[in-house]
């Protein structure tokens, strides 16, 4: 990913509920898409982490819960000496 977000453009990344989730989870792909959160929130996390612009998701409500507190606790963190 890093190697694309250096081309410069913005990056969007849409992995939510992806069969390739539940393979890299070693979880069985057959796990049907509705039952993929917990790998499509880690998808969504890394890829932010790793210099995407923008996510697609199905579920905006935990990543937007999610990036609120990291933004808090990384200026909390700016804030300690």
């Amino acid at each position: 990913l890093e190697a694309i977000v250096a081309l410069g453009a913005p990056v969007l990344v849409g992995a939510s509920r992806k069969s390739m989730l539940a393979t890299l989870s070693r979880r069985e792909a057959t796990l049907p898409p509705a039952e993929r959160e917990e790998q499509s929130l880690a998808a969504a996390i890394w890829a932010f982490e790793h210099g995407a612009q923008v996510v697609r998701v199905h579920r905006v409500r935990p990543v937007r819960q999610f990036l609120t507190l990291r933004g808090a606790m990384e200026e909390a963190r700016r804030q300690w000496p």
